[in-house]
């Protein structure tokens, strides 16, 4: 039987647990501060204590990290130093919580313990201490605990104070969660205005790299090296707007089998080459592949080293380590379940704020001066369009460790290359139908090909394409092959040309171009019935070599 005052007191206790969660449940939208710190307060009234603490963890780093001490306590602690990052392994009585992964109680904290290690001069003395873990997909990621409760801590104090650390815990991964989906949302935004300038500026750069490589070659003297520093000025803005294919939502990646340790040790040595920096790696015995496209991922190591050595321009270490990891359904990482594996890159410089973190992805947004912003941003959406994703893990002043997930190969893919080896075309007439709905391409692309002997017909669209084939062919003078633009707004596009030729011709040869895709149609060309794929912008020999293996011979 539980007596009058008993019962007085389980009702007053769950008033106040009651009273804590209605609190808590009102900061929605509140700083992350404020969350944190109203919970601990609620903490202290529902297990009557006059201090407390709130830690997260980083399991994975084996650190706790203060995130809050209650109101009063740091003002009366008078330690010369005050730690707010500790390894858990140095850590005494209070640490167990972490170690043994469930509460601990110590009604008498005087009491001998092999457990203790003593608390410096000038902290704050201790009478009683009460710890719990908190744990998000098997995962600790927080320790609370109170103290120096007047009467002993019992089951009821690690019933509220784990109850009022979960509703903490959950407003705080809602609030993770959102900000994710605007982040996504935002992203895919900038996304598609970065590729559709990109595409414009393509077929701009298409019209200058043809003209100048044409110009080239009827050249001499000193026309010859201004010409081709002019071609090399050309390369280079197309290596930018790859850049911006890659972030936007064109740039599919072209996936083979491929081991990561070769290719992350060599991409980031090349990135660390000429810098005061030292290079440390560690790859994980038996690794497994990962289906990606080894280009892009090389450019995501190379962005990452990058990153590290920008921060720490006096010299430092770059830590770079992959091992395989498995990622539960309930994990707090925006992916699927199943086994990936981690590309880890860490250094030693100043570390971010929290704010800056929050930022680290957004296009634009740099710490370094003179830096543009897109390393990060970019290496953000190829491990998005790999399957995966980036993690950051950062403190003021104690360095970056960047994360990549990428979907380990669930079987073996094969490396050998997706375009088909054409068979010896037909005694036709060496020529060319080229479909585009950008004028200034179809002018140089006629220039270029009849320049090296290859009859050309043009069309502004995917219609008037099927209607030239169809004269070609009653005519009795077929085309070769066909070069078709991929998206041409207003009427058929690429692969709608595609089909409707081959209703025509089962046979016939279409290669496809382009200088922004929105899907995989350019990496997987052959998949999608196209012989080969011509991205823009190319030079006069590009458009020659891809056209040429589906020609006639000479006569």
């Amino acid at each position: 039987m539980v007596s009058d005052a008993g019962m007085g007191e389980m009702l007053q206790l769950e008033r106040a647990r009651v009273a804590a969660l209605y609190e808590l449940s009102k900061l929605e939208g509140a700083p992350e501060q404020v969350v944190k710190d109203s919970a601990l307060a609620a903490s202290l009234r529902v297990t009557s204590s006059t201090m407390g603490y709130l830690y997260f963890v980083d399991e994975a780093e084996q650190t706790l990290t203060l995130h809050a001490w209650s109101r009063g306590v740091m003002d009366a602690c008078t330690m010369l130093v005050k730690p707010t990052v500790y390894r858990i392994a140095d850590t005494g009585l209070w640490g167990e919580a972490a170690r043994q992964r469930k509460p601990v109680i110590t009604n008498d904290y005087a009491a001998p313990s092999s457990l203790k290690r003593g608390y410096p001069e000038g902290h704050v003395p201790v009478t009683r201490h009460m710890n719990i873990p908190l744990l998000d997909a098997g995962q600790i990621v927080l320790i609370a605990g109170v103290g120096n409760k007047a009467a002993p801590y019992d089951e009821d104090d690690v019933r509220s104070l784990t109850l009022v650390m979960e509703a903490m815990w959950h407003n705080l991964r809602r609030r993770q969660l959102a900000e994710q989906v605007e982040r996504s949302a935002r992203l895919d935004s900038i996304g598609v205005l970065a590729g559709g300038f990109a595409h414009d500026f393509n077929n701009l750069l298409a019209g200058v790299l043809i003209n100048v490589s044409l110009a080239k070659s009827d050249a001499e003297g000193e026309q010859v090296e201004l010409l081709a520093e002019a071609e090399e000025a050309a390369r280079r803005a197309h290596l930018l707007t790859r850049r911006l294919l890659t972030f936007s939502k064109g740039g599919a990646p072209t996936r083979r089998r491929v081991e990561l340790a070769p290719l992350v040790s060599d991409a980031a040595r090349l990135a660390l080459r000429g810098s005061a920096c030292t290079l440390e790696l560690d790859f994980a015995e038996g690794l497994a592949a990962a289906e990606v496209d080894a280009e892009q991922i090389g450019q995501v190591v190379h962005n990452l080293v990058s990153n590290a050595l920008e921060a720490m321009p006096g010299g430092g270490r770059v830590r770079v380590s992959v091992v395989d990891e498995a990622v539960a359904a309930d994990a707090p990482l925006d992916l699927p379940a199943g086994a990936y594996v981690r590309m880890s890159f860490e250094d030693d410089g100043p570390g971010l704020d929290p704010e800056q973190a929050a930022r680290v992805f957004e296009p634009g947004f740099t710490t370094k001066p003179g830096g543009a912003g897109l390393g990060l941003t970019i290496s953000h959406s190829i491990a998005r369009k790999h399957g995966g994703a980036v993690r950051l893990r950062a403190r003021p002043g104690t360095g970056c460790r960047f994360e990549v997930f990428l979907p380990a190969a669930a079987r073996p893919v094969s490396d050998a290359p997706r375009q088909p080896t054409p068979a010896p075309p037909p005694v036709r007439g060496r020529r060319v139908l080229v479909v585009d709905d950008e004028p200034t391409i179809l002018l140089i692309a006629t220039r270029c090909l009849q320049r090296a002997g290859i009859a050309v017909t043009t069309a502004k669209d995917g219609a008037s394409g099927v209607e030239a084939w169809r004269r070609a062919q009653a005519s009795g003078e077929p085309f070769d092959v066909v070069l078709t633009d991929l998206t041409m707004p207003g009427g058929l596009g690429g692969r709608a040309l595609l089909a409707a030729l081959r209703d025509l011709d089962a046979t016939v040869p279409v290669i496809v171009s382009s200088g922004y895709s929105d899907d995989s149609t350019l990496a997987e060309y052959v998949t999608h019935g196209f012989v080969a794929a011509l991205g823009k912008p190319y030079t006069a020999s590009e458009l020659v070599a891809a056209v040429t293996p589906f020609l006639s011979p000479r006569p």
